[in-house]
């Protein structure tokens, strides 16, 4: 009877020793976890941070161009990292020699620019061409302007002075800025690498993220996301690309100053109706000025084949894939990654304001769709 007892008083004190559910311990326990997952996450938005940029557009070109890895591999006898290394080669002479040219045609016209300053001040500027003043509006202006800048090397170099150095900064800054996309795109290349090596189990871990977020809904936005960047990749940015790198060739062939720089400009307006008619026009004009005749009538062709006939061509078969992402939209994208995020923000920008307005439909749609379902459910 004793021992019975003895026990039972060791089993009710075991009993005790255990720590009981405090409702208050549990609440401390998770709100610490919480503070701690918070820091660990800033950590890694900080160290991500300088790479953000490169990191989405290179997973915006992988996602975008992955088919044709896939049939790159299968040709390729199943060689993944054969496939990557080509097509990461092939996107960087699409990509990055283009900008290697536009660097080296600026620095030419800096050089230039810099000689013909040194000239100016030591013999003063020249008369202005006969077709200043006929120029609608502004003609008689710069014909005035120019004509008073000839008079006089010293009182041209002091009026002169403040745009030079306006134009002076404003070049350096442009240089920077295509120095600084240059290598953005570099590091979004070798990220682009890696990921066609081993997308696939980037995919797999995406895909059970977004079946944990949105459900059943996951693979559908995933599919969304992808036709919407492979539209924006190969319709508009493409397109433009193509147009630009053409546009630029016809400048350089021509002789005209700059052509890489107006090949530049050509891939803004080329979003703009009749937007490229504003830099080959003059470009034209100046040719016929200086009794390039033959170039000139070559620059007019081959501006009317890229912006007409071309265009029709890619629009078609590229844009008939891709976003129907309204034209303001996409230009807002564009100014707006330029701004925020630099020279890759050109690229970039679009693609992110098509996949967020093709998300916000795809969600408005799904929203409709299940309306409907409990509609009828309810009937």
């Amino acid at each position: 009877m004793m021992s019975r007892h003895l026990g039972r008083e060791v089993h009710a004190a075991s009993l005790g020793s255990r720590p009981r559910n405090n409702p208050s311990s549990h609440l401390i326990e998770r709100a610490v976890a919480l503070v701690c997952l918070l820091i660990l996450a800033v950590g890694v938005f900080l160290v991500m941070q300088p790479f953000l940029s490169a990191l989405l557009w290179g997973t915006i070109l992988t996602i975008s161009t992955w088919p044709l890895h896939v049939r790159l591999t299968r040709a390729l006898g199943g060689r993944t990292g054969a496939s990557a290394a080509i097509l990461t080669l092939a996107a960087c002479a699409v990509f990055l020699i283009p900008l290697a040219l536009l660097g080296h045609n600026l620095a030419e016209n800096v050089a230039q620019l810099a000689s013909n300053l040194q000239e100016w001040r030591s013999k003063g500027l020249p008369e202005p061409p006969s077709w200043v003043a006929p120029l609608l509006l502004v003609g008689s202006r710069i014909h005035e302007f120019w004509s008073d800048l000839a008079g006089g090397t010293v009182e041209a170099t002091a009026k002169l002075e403040p745009y030079i150095q306006y134009a002076r900064t404003r070049i350096l800054g442009f240089g920077a800025l295509i120095g600084f996309g240059a290598m953005q795109i570099f590091i979004s290349l070798l990220i682009a690498f890696f990921l066609y090596r081993d997308g696939r189990r980037a995919a797999a871990a995406l895909d059970s993220v977004l079946q944990r977020l949105a459900g059943r809904r996951g693979p559908r936005l995933l599919g969304v996301a992808a036709g919407t960047l492979k539209g924006v990749v190969y319709g508009i940015i493409g397109t433009n690309l193509t147009e630009a790198i053409l546009a630029a060739v016809g400048f350089r062939i021509a002789g005209v100053p700059g052509a890489f720089l107006l090949g530049f400009f050509c891939f803004f307006l080329t979003l703009v109706p009749v937007g490229p008619v504003l830099i080959w026009l003059p470009a034209t004009i100046w040719l016929f000025t200086i009794g390039e005749t033959g170039w000139a009538i070559f620059l007019i062709v081959w501006s009317i084949m890229i912006f007409s006939v071309l265009e029709a061509l890619l629009r078609t078969f590229l844009v008939s894939r891709g976003s129907d992402l309204p034209m303001l939209m996409i230009l807002l994208g564009l100014f707006g990654g330029l701004l925020t995020f630099g020279f890759i923000g050109l690229f970039l920008g679009p693609c992110l304001l098509a996949l967020g307005y093709a998300l916000i439909k795809e969600w408005i749609g799904m929203e409709r769709e299940k309306m409907a379902s409990s509609g009828d459910s309810g009937v």
